[in-house]
């Protein structure tokens, strides 16, 4: 196998100009792709400004063969506000999950040896808001096992794309967060339904308890502003250049961005 720089390397180049590799080796284990991930973190030196967490239903992770979700990296620099245009490579396959995310005001940390809590959790929301994440594969997938998309996907930022983030809600306490609807269509067609409730914690603040007291996360802590995106509302669609994305969150409002090239 190559060593992790080389393949963080490449990775990094392939978001950047987009390029589709067709020999990535297999990640060995979860550790090896998160230190695939955080290889990374260290080359681009971009800005992180939260994590995405994917596989939230079972489906899915039956489907990239995993047992529970994964996480990766928010960078600012793919991060867009509500009525941008995203720029895409159609050959990464692009993809939009309509999402809740859980904004911190301040440190979520804890011992290692001790697990962040629900209430923690709940104090330390800052805000709520809604989003679109963009996801997609700079990894040929006709050259991979099945049995390893995980460990790819994982490696491969997660998935991320892009982001498009809609305003804060900090009066979020008055709004039942394992149902808030959501409406997505494109191009105003309306393709799908579904609600924040959906991923197999049944509640977005769960997800983020979920990250808190991952290994790889709780001892350095989430720091105050970190951005969660807690999975997707509805299954994902795959988008191309000239599409018009718009969602519609009921408790939280409309969210739109079109796609380009």
């Amino acid at each position: 196998m190559q060593d992790t720089t080389s393949i963080a390397s490449r990775l990094w180049q392939a978001r950047q100009h987009g390029e589709v590799l067709d020999d990535m080796p297999t990640p060995a284990s979860l550790e090896e792709a998160y230190n695939i991930q955080a290889a990374i973190n260290d080359i681009c030196q971009q800005e992180i400004i939260g994590y995405k967490i994917g596989a939230t239903s079972r489906e899915i992770q039956q489907l990239i063969h995993l047992d529970a979700p994964f996480y990766g990296p928010l960078y600012k620099i793919y991060a867009h506000a509500n009525g941008a245009a995203i720029r895409v490579y159609e050959n990464h396959t692009p993809r939009v999950e309509p999402e809740f995310v859980v904004v911190l005001k301040h440190e979520l940390r804890s011992d290692s040896h001790v697990d962040i809590s629900r209430e923690q959790v709940e104090q330390a929301i800052d805000y709520v808001a809604v989003a679109f994440e963009i996801i997609g594969t700079r990894i040929q997938q006709e050259s991979i096992a099945e049995s390893s998309r995980g460990l790819h996907t994982i490696a491969d930022f997660g998935s991320n794309l892009d982001f498009v983030v809609g305003h804060p809600r900090k009066d979020w306490k008055g709004i039942d967060l394992s149902k808030s609807p959501v409406d997505l269509s494109i191009n105003n067609e309306p393709i799908a339904t579904g609600h924040s409730g959906l991923s197999i914690a049944g509640h977005p603040f769960d997800i983020v308890l979920w990250l808190a007291n991952q290994p790889g996360l709780k001892a350095t802590g989430l720091p105050a502003g970190t951005q969660i995106s807690c999975g997707t509302c509805t299954p994902a669609f795959a988008v191309e250049p000239g599409d018009t994305l718009n969602a519609n969150f009921h408790d939280f409002g409309e969210l739109t961005c079109t796609i380009t090239n």
